[in-house]
């Protein structure tokens, strides 16, 4: 009775020690860890904030400037000209045009 008992204190012992002394701790892998990039603005956002330089307000590029995503540059554009706007009851934006035509022209 005695090396029964022996036997599966034994066994026991080795079913709960040995599985945790060979199981690898996880390490993390650093190659696939998500990282935080800020996304780079295309080239046409960087032509844009040339382009309108000249009427862009200090507080408009200082939230231009803050922008993490194309999207939110978007949205600011879309809102950069709506202000400007002139004739909010019309389809076109008659300031954004000719300040462009102006621009064109020289």
């Amino acid at each position: 009775m005695f090396i029964h008992t022996l036997r599966v204190s034994i066994l026991l012992t080795v079913a709960l020690v040995v599985p945790t002394t060979f199981a690898q701790t996880a390490t993390p892998d650093v190659q696939n860890k998500p990282r935080k990039i800020k996304s780079e603005p295309d080239n046409s956002f960087k032509r844009w904030v040339v382009d309108v330089e000249p009427i862009i307000t200090p507080e408009e590029l200082k939230a231009w400037n803050k922008l993490q995503t194309n999207e939110e540059r978007e949205q600011f554009i879309s809102e950069f000209w709506h202000r400007r706007d002139t004739d909010t009851d019309t389809d076109q934006n008659e300031y954004r045009e000719a300040y462009y035509d102006a621009q064109a022209a020289g």
